[in-house]
């Protein structure tokens, strides 16, 4: 590989990351003020998933691309089946909802970016993060609920760089 192609690799992983973040912080600043994480946001990270495996297959190899592709997708639905379980557990223990369903397509479009380990970290900095923004609702806000979309959203961020 010559160093254009290096460099070019290098300038898309960025513009990459630098996509994420953006529709992270919308994604989270949206859910703090209206408690909503819209479909387009999420649909446009899956998009970005997409090119970014069909640009792997172009640029490397196609069988590493649809292993990639394979790995974060069977970790985006461990993932999302064990958030969904979560989910229901506590609403039937609160009857009341505990988590919204944009929250779950969210973790789950989030993992196609991630491996096993970094998924990990994800949910453990979203987690925490949670914690201090319920702690935080309800001290100051004196709110039982709160957004969780922002504390995903740097779950997921956190996580990439792992």
């Amino acid at each position: 590989m010559d160093i254009s192609a290096s460099l070019f690799q290098i300038v898309m992983g960025l513009a990459v990351y630098l996509v994420i973040a953006v529709v992270l912080i919308a994604v989270s600043v949206i859910d703090f003020r209206t408690r909503r994480i819209p479909n387009e946001y999420v649909l446009a990270l899956l998009a970005l998933r997409l090119v970014v495996a069909a640009f792997d297959a172009l640029w490397g190899s196609a069988s590493a691309a649809f292993a990639s592709l394979a790995t974060s997708g069977v970790v985006s639905i461990g993932v999302t089946f064990a958030l969904v379980v979560l989910k229901r557990i506590l609403e039937q223990r609160t009857q009341q909802e505990s988590l919204g369903w944009g929250d779950v397509k969210l973790l789950a479009v989030g993992c196609l970016f991630l491996d096993l380990q970094q998924a990990f970290t994800a949910l453990l900095i979203a987690s925490l993060a949670g914690v201090v923004l319920g702690v935080c609702f309800r001290i100051f806000a004196k709110d039982r609920t709160f957004p969780f979309g922002p504390a995903l959203c740097l779950g997921i961020m956190t996580g990439l760089f792992v």
